[in-house]
């Protein structure tokens, strides 16, 4: 009984030969795809947007400080002023204001 069962049914030999380099091809080819695709909708939903506003920003050609107030615009800004401004009110922890350097240099 078991011998007509074995004959009447023969089992496939498993794929060894090149198995690993065919599953590879098909994994790396998924691989590149969604690499790809994810590339494409990062570009999309996160640079251009962040692109955008960084131009609408800069199109307003103006520079707000921390009170909200206007500063200038960036054609006329001034960076060593708003550096000595923002030292003498304290802001800096590196650079002392004024008034404290003339104190220690009388000490």
């Amino acid at each position: 009984m078991s011998k007509s069962f074995i004959t009447e049914e023969k089992l496939r030999k498993p794929v060894m030969r090149h198995f690993i380099k065919s599953q590879a091809r098909v994994h790396i080819a998924i691989a590149l795809s969604v690499s790809a695709i994810t590339g494409v909708l990062y570009k999309l939903l996160v640079c251009d947007p962040r692109k955008k506003r960084y131009a609408d920003f800069y199109r307003r050609n103006q520079v707000w400080n921390r009170c909200d107030v206007l500063v200038s615009d960036y054609s006329n800004y001034d960076m060593e002023k708003e550096f000595e401004r923002m030292r003498n009110a304290g802001v800096f922890q590196s650079a002392a204001p004024d008034e404290e350097e003339e104190e220690e240099d009388d000490l």
